[in-house]
């Protein structure tokens, strides 16, 4: 009999023990509940303001747009995403996703109202190209595929033909840092070179070979993995020394086995 008294007794205090913890929690609850509230849907908090810098490529009217539909967003379906404590960082990868190219973005917050958010879009530096009839894109000096480029020629800004059957993602890595060195590399040197002038490129899709096409129409063939500063001096003494006045005879100069250069004369019909 005690012991089923005590239990009775035991269950008894615990139901007053949550029932007070009950009538102390409500109330907090409520406070916390309603300053959520203010702060997520309070208008003082909401972005009104918006200033963009760094389009050219794009439109910015185009991108306010974007940024003003994600901002009528809600998270969740309840929380509003045009609040001015929402992640800066969040954001910044949302506008990102917009466009492939967008290389990065900043965003800069004065309460309470204003948001500031500076594109910084990927530089052209050069075309890439595949396919008959060409399929042209914009890359930037690392390779980066990021917009639909014309067909240049490739004397106004460098122009490789890449032959291997690959995909091209825009926004993504088109070539290997070793390969974009080589090219970057050599181009630069056409531009104070005699011999050179300009070049267009061309990988192989056999064995991912470049060939480096110059002015005077003569071909440079270079590996992915040659070292760019041995292969140019390589060729410019194998040029002074030994070809001389015959370069406008070129067929190609073979720089891909390291300090044995090959070269070639076009044959002529006699």
């Amino acid at each position: 009999m005690r012991k089923k008294s005590f239990r009775a007794s035991s269950k008894r205090h615990k139901k007053r023990r949550v029932a007070k913890s009950l009538y102390v929690m409500l109330p907090i609850l409520l406070v916390v509940g309603s300053l959520f509230g203010f702060l997520i849907y309070s208008p003082y908090f909401r972005i009104e303001t918006i200033s963009i810098e760094g389009t050219d490529r794009l439109e910015e009217d185009d991108v306010r747009s974007f940024l003003e539909r994600t901002l009528t967003e809600k998270a969740l379906y309840v929380i509003p995403q045009d609040i001015m404590w929402m992640s800066k960082y969040g954001l910044a990868s949302i506008i990102k996703s917009h466009s492939p190219v967008i290389k990065d973005v900043h965003i800069t917050r004065s309460w309470p109202h204003e948001l500031a958010v500076e594109v910084v879009e990927y530089s052209g530096w050069g075309v890439l190209c595949q396919g008959l009839p060409e399929d042209c894109y914009w890359i930037d000096r690392a390779g980066v595929a990021f917009q639909s480029a014309p067909d240049f020629a490739g004397t106004i800004v460098p122009k490789i033909t890449d032959e291997r059957d690959r995909e091209i993602t825009l926004g993504e890595k088109q070539m290997s840092q070793r390969m974009m060195r080589l090219i970057t590399f050599f181009n630069e040197r056409a531009q104070e070179n005699d011999y050179l002038q300009s070049l267009q490129f061309a990988i192989d899709a056999r064995d991912a070979t470049l060939h480096a096409e110059t002015r005077a129409g003569w071909e440079i063939r270079l590996l992915e993995d040659t070292d760019p500063e041995e292969a140019y001096k390589n060729m410019q003494l194998t040029l002074d020394n030994e070809i001389k006045e015959k370069a406008d005879e070129l067929d190609y100069i073979d720089l891909r086995f390291g300090n044995r250069i090959f070269y070639r004369f076009i044959e002529y019909d006699r």
